[in-house]
């Protein structure tokens, strides 16, 4: 199962793109993230939405401005 078309290189969000720089909620936590989700896509077979969810763990953390609540 493919999630996205999309070049592997570019799964992820480039560490510029993120208005906070942040070990906690940076691209290796998206990655994290991303393994979820599709985990998730797999377990309830909902593969239509994988281009969505991918959409939403992309841009989750992208407008954080602290590691704080």
């Amino acid at each position: 199962m493919t999630l996205v078309s999309i070049p592997h290189d570019r799964i992820l969000p480039l560490p510029e793109l993120f208005r906070h720089r942040s070990h906690l909620h940076g691209q290796a936590h998206v990655a994290r993230v991303m393994v979820h989700a599709i985990r998730l896509i797999d377990a309830t077979a909902q593969h239509s939405l994988g281009p969505q969810l991918w959409a939403s763990v992309f841009l989750h953390d992208l407008a954080r401005t602290h590691d704080g609540v």
